[in-house]
């Protein structure tokens, strides 16, 4: 699978390359066509190349961009998409040829071949804070300290405490992660109780080292998928992403090794 970023990337490329200039590059459900091209200079295509093989993606492609410049279906359009779809599967060959034994191409990118591709639910609870309520809080340090997701995103405790019993709490040494307000914020170093917009991430399994976790929900993969599924103008909520965010799992001896080299940057 590729992301709508992704695939739009791969579009102005191509672009570029037939040297066309597209008004505007649309991903949505269509009952009947893969692609169309208007004649305002607007390429749509259906979700569901997303999903495709990179040929076929490939194929739309270049079949909607060459729309462009040559409306109609003759035999010079047809020699046109042959010609560049001969070329991009050419350099796709190149690239597969060129990649390194021991490696594959996943969905997150070239990895090691023994490393895994898991869903992160299934290796990790994401536990959800609670809202006491304003007329809880204070400054008199009565109670405990409030996290919010302002707090997290600024990287900032702020000194206010709340005096409810119906808290969750974590320590300095919990992965705290936004999901609402500005979802996708990955943190440690908080202590205190913290909000319904952040969850504390807890690995449940022993495959998963908690400072390889700490790393691998701040990489882009993990963020691209949060900011996919985020809905919400004014406040964001990105709980939906929560059952499509993979990562990958090397050995836990790598995970470790990893964790040395990310913690000395």
């Amino acid at each position: 699978m590729i992301t709508p970023e992704d695939f739009k990337k791969d579009v102005r490329l191509w672009a570029k390359k037939i040297g066309v200039s597209p008004k505007e590059i649309i991903l949505r459900k269509m009952r009947r066509e893969l692609g169309s091209c208007s004649s305002k200079g607007i390429v749509t295509f259906d979700t569901s190349l997303l999903e495709e093989p990179m040929e076929i993606r490939l194929k739309v492609i270049i079949h909607e961009l060459l729309h462009l410049r040559h409306q109609n279906h003759g035999r010079l359009f047809k020699l046109l998409v042959e010609a560049y779809l001969r070329e991009g599967i050419s350099e796709m060959k190149e690239f597969l040829d060129n990649i390194q034994e021991g490696y594959k191409i996943t969905e997150l990118g070239i990895l090691p071949e023994e490393w895994e591709i898991v869903r992160c639910i299934d290796y990790c609870d994401f536990i959800r804070g609670t809202e006491p309520g304003s007329n809880s809080y204070n400054r008199h340090k009565e109670g405990v300290p409030f996290i919010r997701v302002g707090n997290i995103a600024a990287k900032i405790q702020e000194l206010v405490y709340t005096t409810s019993l119906k808290l969750k709490l974590c320590t300095e040494e919990d992965i705290l992660m936004s999901f609402d307000g500005s979802p996708g914020v990955v943190v440690k170093g908080f202590r205190g109780a913290y909000s319904s917009g952040i969850r504390k991430v807890i690995p449940k399994k022993n495959d998963i080292d908690k400072s390889f976790l700490y790393f691998v929900l701040q990489s882009d993969y993990v963020q691209k998928v949060i900011e996919k599924y985020t809905t919400g103008v004014t406040i964001k909520h990105a709980g939906k992403s929560l059952p499509h965010i993979k990562i990958p799992l090397p050995p836990l001896s790598e995970q470790k090794q990893i964790t040395l080299v990310l913690s000395a940057v």
